[in-house]
């Protein structure tokens, strides 16, 4: 780790997820421009996913998701290296 800590990067934060259900997608979305986003997770056979490896475009990230209550999988601590 301490070789990825001297290449990439490294962003620690906070996040509070929400998730919504529409009913729909608007149309007005359909149209407008998009990034396609690649996502591998690791290991891919667990729900409760501990590593995720992201592409957006030529850029990439690693990023490491860490629960804050065992409770609440809403709220948890995100490092992430880019």
């Amino acid at each position: 780790m301490k070789r990825i800590n001297n290449i990439l990067k490294l962003n620690q934060e906070k996040e509070n997820e929400l998730t919504f259900l529409a009913k729909q997608i608007p149309s007005e979305i359909l149209n407008q421009p998009f990034k396609r986003v690649t996502d591998i997770y690791i290991p891919q056979e667990n729900l409760k996913t501990k590593l995720r490896l992201r592409q957006k475009g030529d850029k990439y990230e690693i990023a490491k998701k860490v629960q804050i209550n065992k409770d609440d999988a809403s709220s948890h601590i995100k490092k992430q290296y880019h």
